[in-house]
Formats: structure tokens, C-alpha cells, sequence
């Protein structure tokens, strides 16, 4: 146990009140009648006395106001793992908001505190399961906390999705309620988690309104973070599961559809899970008139050479023979049907398909 002074008796006492007896009437009347040792007593790892009755869930929120009252500066001391009060509250905001609603009412600085693992107070709240109402306060408080990093380089949003995805029970509630199972409290309470933060991220990335994006945005939203392969196809799947089909009909400002987005990065998974939903998808036009398989078959081109695979992958936006009468318009490549442009590519086995699904388009030009 370390102190500062000779506060070695006094911090024992705090530490069982604290820890042992949740006296925390007792407790009151020592911050009343020696406000000193608020700041002088460091009860272990270096906390203050505020970082242990944070640490505390059922610690009532006026032993908080009271110490606060004493001390504001505690807000920002942090203990031996560099964290703050608030990451110590942000660990237990599983049953209660109002302590965080007090840390970063008194200091909002507080929040784009690190600690020795690289994490906010926001992103220890995210992986220790708070509440929506906690996680609302942090990002409510200063909405650009959603744009930053923590040490692992994830955003709030990313980081999410990460410790969801490993935690053994509700990857597998996910897996089976994408199967065709029931919605368990678990999934339901990871998504409304994850709807908040990627609209709330989105507005933060273009500079929009806070809280002016609806569920219409959810794919682009989810889009717009570094969320790729398996779990971006698992999280589009449960998005288009609870939103209403007009959220893939939905242009960005450039003019794109989700799936014209995945068609350019090549996010195969993410499109399939678009397209077995939602055929009509792979005939939408973007600002430029040009459908997904126009923007895959330009990606391709950019980056690598034909292969098989890329064949099999490219022909699952064939889901509709009208996607194959559909002209390319763009500077060289004008007026040029797919299967013109993947001939032109190389890509001889989805020429080949393409032809035996509209074999009238070779007549095109006739």
C-alpha cells in the first residue's frame, strides 16, 4: 500500500471503508472533516480516494459531487496504469451513468486521457460492457473523441467491433441469429451500441449535424470505418436485418451506393451479403450512371492481373441479366458493355458467362 506523508493509517482506513464496508456515510464525513486527505492519501497503485469510489459500482454519485467539491484536479491524477477517475468509472458503468455524467461535467479534458494501454475512457467503457446511456455522455460531451485512435490505432467504433467479435458467447449468439436464430439481449445490445456510434462517426467525418443521420445511413456509416472481410459482412447482415431495405438504395455525396463503395474496395463478402438480399442492388447507378460491376471491373484493372478467382468473385454481381445491357460511358471505355470491358481485361471466363446469360448482347451494336 502506497501513501504520501505519513497518511499510512489514514489510507488503510479509506481502503476498508471503501473496499470492505461500503461505509460510505463514514467516508462522507472524513472528506467533511479532513478535506486534506483527499489529495495526500493514495490508498494502492497510486489511486486517489476517487479512484477507488469509482471503481466502486454501487458507490452513490454524492461521495463523488463531495470529493470533487474538495478536489477538482483529482479528475485528472492518474494512478500506477495510467488511468484517470473516469477510466476507473467507465469500468463500472454497467449499472449507472451518473458518475460519468459528474466526472466529465466537472472537467471534459478528462476524456482524451490515455492510459497505459493506449485506451480513453471511452474505449475502456466500450470493452467492459456499459451501459448505451455511459457511452451516449462520453460522446455527447465532445463528439471528436469518435475520430480518435486509441494505442491499437481503433477508433471507438472499430474497437467495438473487435472485443465483440472475441468474446466467445456473443460471437456465437451473432453467428446463430445470422442463421436464422433469435435475437439475444446480447446482439440486441451490441447493435444499438454499434448504430449509435457509426451515425454519430459518420456526422463527425463529413461535418455534419450531431444526431441528423438516421438508420437510412447505416451501411455508408459502417462503411466509412476500417472494418473489413468477415466481420464487415456480419455486421451488414445484422444492419440490413434491422433496418428497412431503402438504406442500400442510399447515395453518399459522391453519389454512391453501398454497394458501388464495395465494388471499389473489392469487398467481396460485404457485396455478396448486399446482393443475396437485395438483387435490384447490382442495377443502381452512381453519379456517373455506372453500376457496381463497372466500378469492381475498374478496381480489378488497378490492382491486379486476371486471375480465376477474381472471375468467380466478379460474377456474383451478375445476379441480374439486366446488369450485362448496361453501358459503361466514361472517356475511352464509351458505350462499352461488360462483357466488352472484361474481354478487354482479360477476364475470359467472366466473358464467357456473361455470354451465356445474355447472349443478345454481342448483338448489341448489330
Amino acid at each position: 500500500m502506497e501513501v504520501e506523508g505519513n497518511h499510512f493509517a489514514d489510507s488503510q482506513v479509506l481502503s476498508y471503508l471503501i473496499r470492505r464496508e461500503f461505509d460510505w456515510e463514514s467516508l462522507a464525513n472524513i472528506v467533511d472533516q479532513s478535506p486534506e486527505l483527499v489529495k495526500l492519501c493514495r490508498i494502492s497503485g497510486h489511486s486517489t480516494m476517487l479512484h477507488e469510489v469509482c471503481s466502486v459500482g454501487s458507490a452513490p454519485t454524492s461521495i463523488v459531487m463531495k470529493i470533487l467539491k474538495s478536489w477538482e484536479g483529482a479528475t485528472m491524477v492518474k494512478n500506477k496504469f495510467g488511468d484517470t477517475p473516469l477510466h476507473s468509472v467507465a469500468r463500472v458503468a454497467q449499472r449507472s451513468s451518473s458518475k460519468v455524467h459528474a466526472l466529465l461535467e466537472t472537467n471534459e479534458q478528462a476524456l482524451f486521457v490515455k492510459n497505459n494501454t493506449g485506451h480513453f475512457p471511452l474505449s475502456t467503457a466500450i470493452i467492459s460492457g456499459a451501459f448505451l446511456s455511459a457511452i451516449e455522455l462520453f460522446v455527447e460531451t465532445d463528439p471528436s473523441i469518435l475520430l480518435q485512435k486509441d494505442g491499437n490505432g481503433q477508433t471507438p467504433s472499430e474497437l467495438l467491433v473487435s472485443s465483440f467479435m472475441k468474446n466467445i458467447p456473443g460471437f456465437f449468439a451473432l453467428t446463430s441469429f445470422l442463421n436464422g436464430g433469435e435475437m439475444r439481449n446480447i446482439v440486441r445490445t451490441f447493435w444499438n451500441k454499434m448504430e449509435y456510434l457509426l451515425l454519430r462517426s459518420y456526422e463527425q467525418i463529413h461535418d455534419l449535424d450531431f444526431n441528423s443521420c438516421d438508420g437510412s445511413m447505416i451501411c455508408h456509416a459502417l462503411l466509412a470505418q476500417n472494418i473489413k472481410g468477415d466481420n464487415l459482412a456480419h455486421l451488414l447482415s445484422l444492419a440490413l436485418s434491422q433496418n428497412t431495405a431503402h438504406c442500400t438504395r442510399t447515395l453518399d455525396k459522391d453519389g454512391n451506393s453501398p454497394l458501388h463503395v464495395l465494388a471499389k474496395r473489392l469487398e467481396f463478402k460485404g457485396a455478396n451479403v448486399l446482393l443475396a438480399k437485395f438483387p435490384y442492388t447490382s442495377t443502381l447507378k452512381d453519379a456517373r450512371s455506372r453500376i457496381p460491376l463497372h466500378i469492381a471491373l475498374e478496381s480489378v484493372r488497378a490492382k491486379t492481373r486476371p486471375s480465376k478467382k477474381l472471375s468467380s468473385q466478379l460474377q456474383n454481381f451478375l445476379v441480374s441479366s439486366e446488369v450485362l445491357d448496361i453501358e459503361e460511358k466514361k472517356d475511352d471505355r464509351e458505350h462499352m458493355l461488360p462483357f466488352m470491358i472484361a474481354a478487354g481485361d482479360g477476364h475470359l471466363d467472366l466473358t464467357f458467362v456473361m455470354l451465356q446469360k445474355s447472349p443478345l448482347s454481342i448483338h448489341h451494336y448489330a
